[in-house]
């Protein structure tokens, strides 16, 4: 039996939504340990601030471009 095409879309999307969701979570995972691992790595606050910092610029940007990206899927 032949699955029509639109169920096969469907099933194509909701597998690339799970993914791109379960992606996010490990990305939010990873940056977290990054942010304690560059606070107890580092000797000075400065060190500190600009490391944890950037992660956090890093994980927004990449956050924007995704969103982006499925907005536009949605229109």
């Amino acid at each position: 039996m032949k699955l029509p095409i639109w169920k096969v879309k469907k099933l194509l999307w909701h597998f690339f939504c799970w993914l791109l969701d379960f992606l996010s979570h490990l990305l939010g995972m990873i940056t977290v340990f990054l942010c304690f691992y560059w606070l107890f790595h580092f000797e000075t606050w400065s060190e500190r601030l600009i490391y944890i910092s950037a992660t956090l610029v890093i994980y927004i940007a990449i956050v924007a471009v995704v969103c982006q990206l499925t907005k536009e899927k949605y229109d």
